[in-house]
């Protein structure tokens, strides 16, 4: 079985993630960062049965932005993490879809506080990692359908 190419994408992009009920959110390619992140806010852990499931907020424009999206989500992991700060900070991991044009992707992202970022998610090397290489010099070159 031969390797699928890898897809060229830019440093920003838009993406949807159809379980949380996001669409068109920009993101930032980051090759920097090991896992991926979404801004969420108001996150409330909670079981399900035996499972940890966490209930947050997000909202994709500005930090005064008041359009909050609900998200429901399983837990599959808590990652520490440390940030660009050097700071460290034990957070949720979640997996969710993610449609770029025409690629879907299973990804993990851990949720954390970006209100005061430009980007209110950051896509991480695990997340590309044998699917998708970033093109520094260029942006939005995933059509979305």
């Amino acid at each position: 079985m031969k390797n699928k190419p890898l897809k060229i994408i830019g440093w920003r992009e838009r993406a949807s993630l159809p379980d949380l009920g996001i669409t068109n959110i920009v993101f930032k390619s980051d090759t920097g960062a090991k896992t991926s992140s979404l801004h969420a806010f108001d996150i409330e852990l909670y079981k399900k049965g035996s499972q940890q499931w966490v209930r947050f907020n997000t909202n994709l424009k500005a930090p005064n932005d008041l359009s909050a999206i609900k998200c429901d989500a399983k837990v599959v992991d808590f990652r520490e993490i440390t940030t660009s700060s050097g700071h460290t900070q034990v957070r949720p991991v979640i997996k969710t879809c993610m449609i770029l044009g025409d690629i879907k992707l299973k990804i993990e992202l851990t949720l954390s506080d970006r209100s005061q970022l430009r980007y209110k998610m950051l896509l991480g090397r695990r997340a590309m990692r044998n699917r998708l290489i970033v093109n520094p010099s260029k942006f939005h070159i995933i059509n979305q359908n």
